[in-house]
Order: C-alpha cells, then structure tokens, then sequence
C-alpha cells in the first residue's frame, strides 16, 4: 500500500495547477503548509501500487468533484 496526503484549495476552479496538492510523506505537507496555508488541512488516502496513473487521477477528481458539489448553493 501507498499513502499519499492531498490538499484541495477550494478557492481554485478544477484544471487549475493550484487546486489539488499531492504529497508523498505528512512532513512534505506540513512543510508546504507553513509557508502557504497554516491554517490548511491535508487528507491521506492509501492505495495498492497496482493501481495506474488514470485510475490515480479519476479518484482524485471524484474527491474534487465531491469538494466542490457540497460548495455549491442549495
């Protein structure tokens, strides 16, 4: 299994290069966070290694996508 820790800057639209952040290790992450959002939380998610860049990437659009429906007006 591998874990890696997600950020997502819900005031970046999706396709923004500054909406999703993907660490490897939480110390990568706090590090980033100290200088760019302290007050930012991070998320981990494990995952077999078998698993391909495509699958990768429509998992974290699902969690993006989930993010930003539960922003939207009701």
């Amino acid at each position: 299994m591998t874990t890696v820790f997600i950020y997502i800057d819900t005031n970046k639209d999706v396709g923004d290069p500054d909406h999703l952040k993907v660490f490897a290790t939480p110390e990568a992450a706090d590090e980033w966070f100290k200088e760019h959002n302290p007050e930012g939380v991070v998320f981990g998610r494990s995952w077999s290694e078998r698993i391909g860049r495509r699958t990768t990437f429509a998992m974290l659009l699902i969690v993006a996508l989930a993010i930003l429906w539960n922003l939207l007006p009701r």
